[in-house]
């Protein structure tokens, strides 16, 4: 969140919507998208995250999960971003 953000409280409604279990099992079941709590898988059927080809833990789809790290170069990623925007 920036640190001038607006509307802080309806970003916090944000976040908390997506820690609920139900909001993951809507994701996981609507979109076919993981989760990262247990309690959403839970409440899919094993046949369904079968169909979805998602593990019933999470944790073992988390260990296979490349995440990215810092980028070095974003400074000039912004730069570049901010001239594509210009129309440049």
């Amino acid at each position: 969140m920036l640190k001038d953000a607006k509307n802080v409280d309806l970003a916090y409604d944000f976040i908390n919507s997506r820690l609920d279990a139900d909001s993951g099992k809507f994701l996981i079941q609507s979109y076919g998208y993981g989760s990262s709590l247990s309690t959403a898988f839970a409440g899919v059927s094993k046949d369904e995250l079968d169909k979805l080809q998602l593990p019933a833990d999470p944790d073992v789809m988390l260990k296979s999960t490349i995440f990215t790290g810092p980028m070095k170069q974003n400074d000039d990623m912004a730069k570049m971003f901010e001239k594509v925007k210009a129309g440049g």
